[in-house]
């Protein structure tokens, strides 16, 4: 069944976001398997076409036909790659094409006619993106894409430190660059986790306040994994399409953890782990840096003490820490100076 903005001529676009680890890709992975929706990989596009959003009308045409090879590699090969920018001949002519026929021309438009062509490759009419960092982006993206429907993720904070600290093991068996999996594993800090989490809630609870409850809306991981079928139903009114079986059919890849690797379906056995396999003073710094937001959101917590030696390392350690995650992320930043503003100085 069409959607009612289908019917009405308008595809929504859907953007899921949150916090890294927050259960976005699981989300994503869900949409993916009904038989109208094609969600992208990653596509970072607000920060990483950054200059090109700004200054657009000034692109040499050689370099538009780039900027579409470079979001098809993206796509085709990973974020990870995307340096390596190969060309897709045949894909970026026809988005082109596309692009060549809509009255404005903009990246906006552009970068719409290279998710609706992405879509359509599956046989499906609506197109999405799960950046979870777009988060901060919500106001921007709006404006681009009045259409747009945002899906906030939350998660318990330790769980998410539980998955940030084992990302890099993932990232071995899927074969990541080692620069990707060396970044991801000296990124790991549960006082800039856990800071960046309560920002990522600031920034969602701000955009819930702007928007209409027909474009804002907001999952808890722990209610997805404990109740799917009601949860993915929910999400489907939201989208406006109807409810399909074989969402819940979903494989799960790039876990940080070995064992759930492969598995297919949503398990309530997922949520919770932080607890009990972070180290006493990883929870404690979690629950004391983020327990205003944790209580609001109704995580209890363990009031672990924590081990002093280990306390006074991490706070130690922390300064190097920031320099290092600084260096090794500024080829993830686009504009350096707004992605910092908007994640450590953004109220």
């Amino acid at each position: 069944m069409l959607t009612n903005a289908m019917q009405e001529g308008v595809a929504p676009m859907i953007f899921i976001v949150g916090n890294s680890r927050s259960g976005t890709t699981l989300v994503a992975r869900i949409l993916k398997r009904h038989s109208q929706m094609h969600i992208l990989n990653e596509t970072h596009f607000m920060e990483e076409f950054s200059h090109e959003i700004e200054s657009f009308n000034m692109l040499e045409e050689r370099e538009v036909h780039r900027l579409v090879n470079k979001m098809l590699t993206i796509q085709r090969k990973d974020y990870y790659r995307k340096s390596a920018i190969e060309e897709y001949a045949i894909d970026a002519d026809a988005i082109l094409h596309l692009f060549g026929k809509a009255q404005k021309k903009d990246f906006a438009v552009l970068n719409k006619c290279f998710f609706e062509y992405e879509a359509r490759r599956f046989g499906k009419v609506i197109a999405g993106d799960q950046t979870p960092r777009h988060i901060f982006h919500v106001n921007e993206i709006s404006r681009m894409y009045p259409e747009a429907k945002f899906i906030q993720m939350i998660r318990d904070p330790r769980d998410i430190l539980l998955s940030q600290k084992g990302k890099w093991r993932g990232g071995i068996r899927h074969r990541q660059p080692w620069f990707e999996i060396i970044r991801t594993l000296l990124n790991y800090h549960p006082i800039t986790m856990t800071i960046l989490w309560k920002k990522v809630i600031a920034a969602g609870r701000k955009s819930e306040a702007t928007c209409s409850s027909k474009q804002f809306y907001t999952l808890i991981f722990e209610e997805l994994v404990k109740d799917p079928f009601t949860k993915v139903r929910e999400l489907c009114a939201f989208i406006g399409v109807e409810y399909e079986p074989s969402m819940l059919d979903v494989g799960v890849e790039l876990s940080s953890s070995q064992k759930e690797e492969g598995k297919r379906g949503v398990r309530a056995s997922v949520s919770g782990k932080g607890k009990q396999e972070l180290s006493r003073t990883e929870i404690y710094l979690a629950e004391s840096l983020a327990e205003t937001e944790m209580k609001r959101l109704g995580y209890r917590a363990i009031n672990l003490a924590p081990n002093p030696v280990q306390l006074l390392i991490y706070y130690f350690i922390l300064p190097a820490q920031l320099f290092i995650n600084l260096v090794l992320n500024l080829g993830r930043m686009g504009n350096p100076v707004g992605y910092i503003r908007k994640r450590l100085f953004q109220k």
